[in-house]
């Protein structure tokens, strides 16, 4: 039993997936009846026991549509790397030349990454946290562990470990830019953008600005697409409780909205679900009365999809690695290089120290601690 509920999450994520895209309900329902006859499940086989419960106070305010198709691209351009900063990525043409990049925030390793766009039209600062890419990034994803928010809380505000930790990579210098911004730009509004663990991130880090007090005379809305649950009953109630724009948009059977709860009933969604259900239809009226509505996202479990997860609104994820394929395959990799400190990067020496592609290649699993 150990070895079967060690290989059928992934079998079921890849037939699921492929079941979905073609709309084949017949192994759909094969694969359901074969879980439930041997007990393993590889997502949600229920909603937490929380999902069904009231919200005291949801303050968050609905977003438009329009917006949270516009947001997607933002969210989907952070995987684009170099012609992301030259704004020349698909996803940026999309978006236009209305909007410019503005600056990069990232560490080595464990090579997470956010950056800034400004659009002077919208008078918007735009800042969007990528998704997980790699060894490190997926580590984070799979620390599961509820932990408090700072290590002096006590609240009873928990947070899934992985994403708080991979956000404080990056806080304290998207705290300084931004403070930067905001005082360039006194009159914008800002949005924060992500796509998975990006998604966490971005929800992360509102709440962390709210927490702790900062940017308190700035609008903000969110916008966030595939995320995880981030933490407990304790924290989606604070956080329904902003007095911000929010959209937590699931594409269809999404599996990532759906992936810690089995581990941990207390992880339960904040709002408001925005359920983009194909082509054609989004709902956009999921309850804002209960944390989690069983007619939405929730209705398609215990069965989900990878699929989903790469496509919204009918736009892939992958389209960088079709653009720069090389580009794309590099960002896998955490680079060993970038960690050589500054004095000794003069071309003799780093001929000599630089560390070969494929080496890094094998090292990449190490980075797991080092990432912690």
């Amino acid at each position: 039993m150990i070895q079967l509920k060690l290989i059928v999450p992934f079998l079921v994520l890849a037939t699921a997936s492929i079941s979905r895209a073609q709309d084949n309900t017949y192994i759909l329902s094969w694969i359901n009846r074969f879980l439930s006859s041997q007990g393993v499940y590889p997502f949600d086989p229920n909603p937490t026991q929380a999902a069904a419960m009231i919200i005291p106070l949801n303050n968050l305010q609905p977003t438009t549509l329009a917006d949270d198709k516009y947001y997607v691209l933002f969210a989907f351009a952070s995987y684009c790397e170099d012609s992301l900063q030259t704004w020349s990525c698909t996803y940026c043409n999309e978006i236009g030349q209305n909007v410019r990049f503005d600056y990069r925030v990232s560490k080595p390793i464990p090579n997470t990454m956010a950056y800034f766009a400004v659009d002077d039209t919208r008078k918007e600062i735009i800042l969007t946290f990528r998704g997980s890419i790699n060894v490190p990034n997926a580590a984070y994803d799979f620390d599961r562990e509820l932990v408090p928010p700072t290590p002096t809380d006590t609240s009873g505000i928990l947070v899934h470990k992985g994403f708080r930790d991979s956000t404080m990579t990056l806080y304290p210098d998207v705290v300084t830019h931004l403070t930067n911004l905001t005082t360039t730009y006194p009159t914008y509004k800002v949005k924060i953008v992500g796509q998975s663990l990006g998604g966490s991130q971005a929800t992360m880090t509102m709440f962390l600005f709210r927490y702790t007090g900062l940017f308190i005379n700035t609008e903000f809305s969110v916008f966030t697409y595939g995320e995880p649950r981030v933490g407990n009953l304790a924290f989606a109630t604070y956080y329904n409780a902003l007095n911000i724009a929010s959209a937590r948009v699931v594409h269809r059977a999404d599996f990532a909205p759906h992936i810690v709860a089995q581990y941990n009933q207390s992880y339960v969604h904040h709002g408001n679900e925005v359920w983009n259900v194909n082509s054609t239809y989004t709902k956009e009226d999921c309850s804002t009365v209960i944390f989690e509505d069983p007619n939405c996202s929730n209705s398609q479990g215990p069965i989900y999809s990878f699929i989903d997860h790469i496509y919204y609104f009918d736009i892939d994820v992958v389209q960088c690695g079709f653009d720069d394929p090389i580009e794309t395959i590099l960002q896998f990799i955490v680079n060993l290089n970038a960690l050589i400190p500054p004095v000794l990067r003069s071309d003799l020496i780093l001929n000599w120290i630089r560390i070969p592609l494929k080496y890094q290649i094998i090292l990449q699993p190490l980075l797991i601690l080092l990432g912690k």
